[in-house]
């Protein structure tokens, strides 16, 4: 299987993994159901070591690799071979088919300490705006959420920066009234560098 880009590992709806297929699994074919989260789960306490060491750059990568790489592949190579004998229609086979459907999209934060095991840091940052979506329709006419969207992901970008939105926001606009010719330092993570003290 190919490995090549991140995974999605929450329990939301649109998650790689889909652990509640999973779960919903166990009632109809419980052996197997529990073999496939605990691969999951077995990915996810490596990723607990990592952060309880608090690795990070070669280090978390190389742990990854040695520790994590293996059981990815011992997963693809599981889903495989269930995927030959699980009832298509039944939530077990359902849960197998989503999962290598997905598989392409598995594997890219082995190899880069950039990349978490799942997106769940996105989907906080993106739970401000699905909640707010209705009530931002008719913010500026028709169109409120274009006019909304740039400024939460200025903010979901600046929270991401360990960056106050507020002081953020504030000073970007005081900088871009003076219409500088580059403003690449005004993004979040270039303004972070220059306002935050370096981390120890």
């Amino acid at each position: 299987m190919n490995t090549s880009r991140c995974f999605r590992a929450d329990a939301d709806q649109r998650s790689f993994w889909r652990p509640r297929k999973f779960v919903e699994a166990r009632d109809n074919d419980p052996a197997r159901a529990n073999e496939a989260l605990a691969y999951i789960r077995t990915l996810y306490a490596v990723e607990q070591e990592i952060a309880d060491g608090k690795l990070v750059g070669e280090a978390a990568v190389s742990v990854r690799r040695t520790r994590a790489g293996p059981i990815v592949k011992r997963f693809g190579d599981w889903l495989e071979s269930e995927h030959r004998t699980a009832l298509p229609k039944s939530p077990f086979g359902q849960a197998v088919a989503y999962a290598r459907n997905q598989w392409p999209t598995l594997g890219r934060y082995l190899d880069d300490a950039r990349f978490t095991i799942d997106n769940n840091v996105a989907e906080r940052a993106l739970r401000p705006l699905a909640i707010g979506r209705k009530n931002w329709l008719f913010v500026a006419g028709g169109g409120g959420l274009r006019t909304v969207a740039v400024p939460m992901s200025l903010c979901a970008s600046a929270k991401r920066h360990a960056i106050n939105p507020w002081a953020y926001l504030t000073d970007l606009l005081d900088q871009l009234a003076s219409k500088p010719a580059d403003v690449l330092h005004l993004l979040p993570d270039a303004w972070a560098k220059g306002h935050l003290p370096a981390a120890s």
